[in-house]
């Protein structure tokens, strides 16, 4: 199975939060918000294309990096590294050996981290702060199956290329925004308050 040809449908499933473990509240000291910063395609923090390998992000955060599977879709794992393990700031870096040495993608969901991008977006933002953010609409997938949730367009916006989940806020969502249909946030009846960003993750 190439991860490449189904990476944006199967990749920010929120099924992510399937084998999600209890992080700690305490997240190591930030150096300042570019310790933390995601930047689409160019950075997750420290990490780059450049030093993006195996070998390249054992070197910057050392003792602090896991080598273990990582979950990419129901029943499909990718070899990865997983960086600050059971902390808040937990990353999962997910790489497919036929495709070369940089990883297939970087991602974070845990809503007490401190990753963010540049306009302040992070795991737990509200989809009104997210389409601010943009400066335009944007569109996703209805909630409730495999692929529910996931971004599919940022209609050329501020956050082009950053690769993003959705979830509702509250059990009593407008059943209209859920399946296997595309749903943009010009939408008069979506409660852009009541849905919440699941994951964040880019690849390079």
């Amino acid at each position: 199975m190439n991860v490449q040809l189904i990476f944006i449908s199967l990749l920010l499933m929120l099924g992510c939060a399937q084998q999600s473990q209890t992080k700690s509240s305490g997240n190591p000291a930030a150096a300042g918000d570019g310790e933390w910063l995601i930047v689409p395609g160019k950075s997750f923090g420290k990490i780059t294309k450049e030093n993006a390998t195996l070998e390249g992000v054992r070197a910057l955060y050392g003792d602090q990096v896991r080598e273990d599977s990582v979950f990419v879709a129901e029943g499909f794992w990718l070899p990865g590294l997983i960086v600050f393990p059971d902390q808040a700031n937990e990353i999962q870096i997910g790489y497919e050996p036929e495709q070369g040495s940089l990883p297939t993608f970087i991602r974070t969901w845990n809503e007490d981290s401190d990753w963010k991008t540049a306009e302040g977006i992070a795991v737990g933002s509200s989809l009104a702060e997210v389409e601010n953010a943009n400066g335009t609409g944007l569109s996703f997938l209805g909630f409730g199956w495999d692929y529910g949730g996931t971004v599919t367009e940022w209609y050329g916006g501020k956050l082009e290329g950053l690769m993003m989940t959705l979830s509702p806020a509250t059990e009593d969502f407008n059943e209209k925004f859920f399946g296997s249909k595309e749903f943009g946030t010009l939408d008069p009846d979506l409660p852009k308050d009541e849905v919440r960003v699941a994951s964040i993750a880019i690849r390079f």
